[in-house]
């Protein structure tokens, strides 16, 4: 009987162990950013957070929203009107498209950029942290700028256009005329400097940007039109555990194969 109890015990304890090293792992998942996309259709701005429902006001975006999202501005090649929309969340990606003329104005952007052609996105924001644009393409920032990227196309009639009203701590742009000046990085752009031409140039003298990086703009401090970044504390996101099916079922079965020991091992003692 001794044999047998340790038998079974092994086999079962055996079981066991090759049920939990094969259970999936789990993981746990956050809430996650939700993209909002307002459209321009049939003479009206219609706001959702899928591609599939419009609903009837574009409003409902500033209300919906929550730290992190990402807005998309669609005016479908319909319309060239100015749209404007407040909100009072910091916003993930922030984009423009299709034709859309829009002003967006919250506290925060991380990343601000148009997609496609023939779009002007109007960026009303305390900081924006990361700013790229295209030829073709028309940005505005209402506020200073962390990194920004401009794209040239030379061989092409199409320039970026665009301006940041406030600092720019580090920037990739044609500063000199010269095709090579974009490949470098410039640091410390003071506030009302930082506008390009109608070629995508953006003139500045020495002593108005810094080779290396610098804490503070080369000259001047802030602008009195930006608007400061609102400090908030990092939001902690909810979590919860998710399991998959299969994990459930391995789960299930390592719970049987203990059950099973167990039962095994206390009749075999009471027998014994």
């Amino acid at each position: 009987m001794k044999l047998l109890k340790k038998l079974t015990t092994m086999i079962l304890g055996a079981a066991l162990l090759c049920t939990m090293v094969m259970v999936p792992k789990i993981e746990a998942h956050a809430d996650g950013p939700v993209t909002w996309y307002i459209t321009y259709n049939g003479g009206k701005w219609f706001g959702s957070n899928n591609t599939i429902n419009w609903w009837t006001d574009a409003g409902i975006v500033a209300s919906g929203m929550k730290d992190g999202d990402h807005i998309v501005v669609n005016a479908d090649n319909q319309t060239s009107e100015l749209f404007s929309l407040t909100v009072d969340k910091r916003i993930g990606d922030l984009v423009a498209t299709n034709g859309a003329v829009c002003n967006i104005t919250a506290p925060y952007a991380e990343r601000v950029y148009v997609a496609g052609k023939g779009s002007t996105l109007i960026a009303t924001v305390g900081l924006a942290n990361n700013v790229e644009v295209w030829p073709g393409q028309t940005i505005q920032v209402v506020g200073d700028v962390t990194n920004f990227l401009a794209h040239y196309d030379y061989s092409g009639p199409e320039y970026p256009i665009f301006g940041v009203s406030g600092s720019v701590k580090a920037a990739n742009v044609n500063y000199t005329g010269s095709v090579d000046s974009s490949f470098h990085t410039i640091y410390g752009i003071a506030p009302g400097l930082f506008t390009s031409n109608n070629n995508g140039i953006v003139t500045l003298k020495e002593g108005q940007f810094s080779l290396v990086p610098v804490e503070t703009p080369v000259t001047g401090t802030t602008t009195q039109n930006s608007t400061p970044a609102k400090k908030q504390l990092d939001k902690v996101p909810q979590t919860g555990a998710f399991a998959s099916k299969e994990t459930i079922a391995f789960l299930m079965l390592a719970a049987v194969f203990g059950a099973a020991a167990l039962a095994t091992a206390s009749v075999v003692k009471k027998r014994a």
